[in-house]
């Protein structure tokens, strides 16, 4: 795999945690 794959790979790793977080924390301030 070259670089570009790589940064890829990262980027949409680190963007699916981010929006999965952000769910969590959302559902977990809906349920206070």
């Amino acid at each position: 795999m070259d670089a570009i794959s790589w940064q890829l790979l990262i980027e949409g790793a680190w963007t699916t945690l981010w929006i999965s977080a952000i769910a969590i924390a959302f559902g977990w301030w809906l349920a206070c």
